[in-house]
């Protein structure tokens, strides 16, 4: 299974990078855009569905009108296509200045991405006990404070990277979604610093 950071291939400029990723035995790429900070979501939105849907087109080799896109709150985005043809899966997320999009050919996939804050996280015990649970909770308690965004944007990632992997919009720590989050597999995406980035991916059985 992946074990390497995964790299983000910044669109449009390394789209062959990305469609040979796709092809690949893995079947799997990431796609990353820059935003302005002050990008309103809609906006980035926007953005990084285009980059997507004009990725899907070449790799399926289908007009870029019959790549249609579909979400509705709390769901994974879905891939419709006019033309009959194998199925594949997506995720997205935005932070201040980037967006990305994961595109898998063998299954679903979650992403998410974090700005890392140099400030204080006033909230983040609370934050961490709530969502991420009693283990993560500790864990964050006892980093070192100047360590600390980091390591939280780390779990906080990982978890939602999870819970879109398996469909799930974001929920409250439990012992029972924490055993349903153990079944992904999660790896690191390469990121620019001060920023953190984690794709999930549910094993399968050739992994």
């Amino acid at each position: 299974m992946l074990r390497a950071p995964l790299p983000v291939h910044a669109w449009p400029k390394r789209l062959p990078q990305a469609l040979a990723d796709l092809r690949g035995a893995q079947g799997l790429a990431v796609i990353g855009i820059t935003t302005a900070p002050t990008a309103s979501r809609a906006q980035a939105r926007h953005a990084i569905r285009h980059a997507l849907q004009n990725t899907l087109a070449a790799f399926l080799d289908q007009p870029l009108a019959s790549i249609i896109l579909l979400s509705s709150p709390g769901r994974p985005v879905q891939v419709q296509m006019q033309t009959p043809g194998p199925p594949v899966y997506v995720a997205i997320s935005h932070m201040p200045g980037m967006s990305v999009a994961a595109i898998h050919a063998r299954g679903a996939v979650g992403v998410d991405v974090m700005a890392v804050s140099t400030q204080s996280l006033p909230d983040w015990a609370v934050v961490a006990r709530n969502y991420l649970g009693p283990t993560a909770a500790a864990a964050l308690q006892n980093t070192p404070p100047d360590q600390r965004s980091m390591v939280f944007a780390r779990a906080w990632t990982s978890n939602e990277a999870r819970l879109k992997c398996l469909g799930l919009g974001l929920t409250e720590w439990t012992p029972d979604v924490v055993l349903r989050l153990h079944g992904c597999t999660t790896v690191p995406l390469a990121l620019p610093a001060g920023s953190c980035g984690i794709l999930a991916l549910q094993p399968t059985a050739t992994d």
